[in-house]
């Protein structure tokens, strides 16, 4: 990461930093990782802190994002033309599923959801738009990452962490065969990877030359995921926000 060179520069590489770390960091680790002075750190971080764009949880002393940087992100989620584009789509979905339908893009290695219809009651936990979760632990992260490219893969292995980021080790290597099924097929799955009890099964959003611009998932409670009848329905969600994001002309 290039080194900032003025206070706004750090502020905006802070909260950069924080924004694309799941669980947050400390104090020690945003110095580390940027190269910052304490004192300096110090500072920003009450800063942005005393303005709600972070937050800090007494516990485990992390820093993350928020509700200010929150509610900026929501506003411009609201007028992002692919939530647009695929709202009908997430409610046919989850009409014909009773499942919850979601659609996300990839954002530095993580998976933002940007568009949703939830099932009331169905999840643990209320999965905001505008909120990241590890790609390889969603199928809508999977769905999206089978369409990139052998070197692309092992940058994000290496940057998410998975060891050895070479084919070498049994995970990435796991992990890339996993992805060349989940082209093959079609579809991606989550077998309970992000919450326990809660399953999810995803197809890629596509642009006109076949590169997968973000993916649509159906999300819910220990479901069938072979069941024909939900693969189908994601499938033709996705090929649906495909053909109308081409219509529009939406870059």
């Amino acid at each position: 990461m290039k080194p900032a060179t003025n206070s706004l520069e750090r502020a905006l590489k802070i909260l950069e930093l924080v924004s694309s770390t799941p669980g947050g960091l400390t104090l020690s680790s945003i110095m580390r990782r940027l190269g910052l002075p304490a004192g300096t750190s110090h500072y920003i971080l009450t800063r942005l802190q005393s303005h709600a764009f972070l937050s800090r949880e007494p516990e485990d002393k992390r820093y993350k994002i928020g509700i200010k940087l929150v509610a900026i992100a929501h506003a411009a989620l609201r007028d992002l033309g692919l939530r647009h584009l695929a709202e009908p789509a997430l409610r046919q979905l989850a009409a014909e599923t009773r499942l919850g339908a979601f659609i996300g893009v990839l954002e530095q290695n993580a998976i933002m959801i940007v568009g949703k219809v939830e099932q009331p009651g169905m999840l643990p936990m209320n999965m905001e738009i505008g909120v990241r979760y590890p790609a390889h632990r969603t199928a809508l992260g999977k769905a999206i990452l089978a369409h990139r490219t052998r070197p692309q893969l092992l940058a994000f292995c290496h940057a998410c962490g998975l060891p050895g980021a070479s084919l070498s080790r049994n995970l990435t290597r796991s992990f890339l065969a996993q992805l060349t099924e989940v082209r093959r097929k079609g579809y991606a799955v989550n077998d309970e990877e992000l919450f326990i009890g809660f399953r999810a099964l995803a197809a890629p959003v596509v642009d006109s030359e076949e590169h997968a611009v973000a993916a649509i998932s159906a999300t819910g409670p220990r479901f069938q995921l072979d069941d024909p009848t939900v693969v189908a329905a994601v499938k033709r969600a996705a090929r649906d926000i495909s053909k109308r994001r081409q219509a529009s002309g939406f870059m």
